[in-house]
């Protein structure tokens, strides 16, 4: 049961509508909301999206076979594809990995990477791997259905060449409320975790006032331990296998019970004090490396008053400890599966834990901004006028210089004619007064 509702958090469709039409007369040939967006690129939450979708232009003649995993198989030269500001790519599965086509597509400057299965049926769920690369990838990535893909590659392949479709897509994934309630799930074992708590830290500052924040800690549990009700000790558990966590590095620096005993002093002095936390953990991610280390560093930044108050938290249990089942419960709530993660009112953050674009997707969880200077500062919604907008200005800027092209033209027209028009009458005058002085 727990498999099946982890899975539904990863396939977990998008609540905004993705609409293409055709280019000229602008005939609806898609409308879904049965999409999936990637746990990876930067997903502009709130903002709305407008483009040109294309196939890449491919150098063989059969571009439903042709895969969009090289720059050697693009025609780069294309005078359809090349220039367009706000171009969208649509690629099957297939022939490399999804990130490595979301790179290509970044190469080629596309706003967006629209990909299907052509393998999968329409009942299929949509999976959206990310290979190790995800970091690289700053735009979105969204998969439709097999079915809808065929729709829009059938009208852009009547449309060859050149064809392209108008789409639109606008981010409203996270349900709007007054008060947003923010979960981080963090994981000291990984480093990532330490760069969005620093980095978080000053967005953190401006709206704690405003958000309900909370925090949970990745947690496992051994079921091998459990089928012997938890009577052997493990090296990287503690209570004999019921709260475990995995040391990458050799056993020689600590093992998986340091990284669980300091997580579980972390949310003890979460408790106490939030913001006593906060200062700490900027502490821990820059003096205290090596699992080994974790307890000295504690007991070396943690004041003895501020210890003497944990101490009650701290006791050791042979049984379940309820604050660490807890962990167990809110990350099975969140779906979180991916750590460093979050969710924004019970929907997981999707995209790079970059904080700019967590602090965006905050902002676009409100329902009020007035109070919330923070997200007043923050980037204009990409509106259909303003997408094109750099592109009309350089359409005037070239009218204007054609037209003062034409008129120095026309000048210089004009000043040779009135030249030619002057010598003539000046030779005309010439010859009649030489004639005169003749006679």
């Amino acid at each position: 049961m727990l498999i099946l509702f982890i899975i539904s958090q990863l396939i977990e469709y998008s609540s905004s509508t993705l609409l293409v039409y055709t280019f000229g007369n602008r005939d609806l040939l898609l409308n879904t909301t049965k999409y999936s967006i990637a746990n990876f690129g930067n997903v502009p939450y709130g903002q709305q999206l407008h483009g040109q979708l294309f196939m890449p232009p491919l150098q063989q003649s059969d571009l439903l076979i042709g895969q969009f995993c090289d720059l050697k198989t693009i025609n780069s030269y294309s005078p359809y594809f090349s220039f367009k500001p706000d171009k969208w790519i649509i690629s099957r599965v297939g022939g490399c990995s999804i990130t490595q086509k979301a790179i290509l597509a970044q190469k080629l400057q596309a706003k967006l990477l629209l990909i299907f299965d052509d393998k999968a049926d329409d009942n299929s769920e949509l999976f959206i791997i990310d290979d190790g690369n995800g970091y690289q990838i700053y735009i979105p990535v969204i998969m439709i259905r097999q079915n809808e893909a065929n729709i829009l590659y059938k009208q852009l392949a009547n449309d060859q060449p050149g064809g392209s479709l108008n789409a639109h897509i606008k981010f409203n994934q996270i349900i709007q409320t007054q008060k947003p309630q923010v979960l981080f799930g963090l994981d000291i074992s990984n480093r990532d975790t330490f760069k969005l708590i620093k980095n978080f830290k000053k967005y953190y500052d401006e709206l704690k006032d405003f958000i309900d924040f909370d925090i949970f800690y990745h947690l496992f549990q051994c079921p091998r331990c459990k089928q012997q009700n938890y009577t052997e000790q493990q090296i990287d558990c503690i209570n004999n296998g019921r709260y475990c966590q995995l040391d990458s590095n050799d056993y020689e620096n600590g093992n998986g019970a340091d990284i669980v005993m300091e997580q579980y002093r972390q949310l003890c002095l979460w408790q106490l004090n939030h913001t006593y936390w906060w200062r700490y953990m900027n502490y821990f991610s820059s003096q205290c490396s090596q699992p080994k280390q974790f307890q000295s560093c504690f007991e070396f930044y943690i004041s003895e008053d501020i210890q003497k108050n944990l101490s009650e938290c701290l006791i050791q249990r042979n049984g379940q400890i309820e604050l660490l089942e807890r962990q167990f419960l809110l990350q099975m709530k969140s779906g979180i599966v991916y750590f460093p993660g979050l969710t924004i009112n019970g929907k997981i953050f999707r995209g790079n834990m970059d904080v700019d674009i967590i602090k965006n997707a905050l902002c676009s969880s409100f329902k009020d901004l007035t109070n919330i200077s923070v997200c007043n500062n923050q980037l204009l919604l990409i509106e259909e006028q303003t997408s094109y907008k750099w592109l009309i200005i350089l359409v005037l800027c070239m009218i204007i210089i054609f037209l003062l092209f034409i008129f120095f033209i026309f000048r210089e027209m004009l000043k040779n004619q009135m030249k030619q028009q002057m010598k003539a009458q000046i030779e005309q005058a010439l010859n009649e007064y030489i004639q005169y002085y003749e006679n």
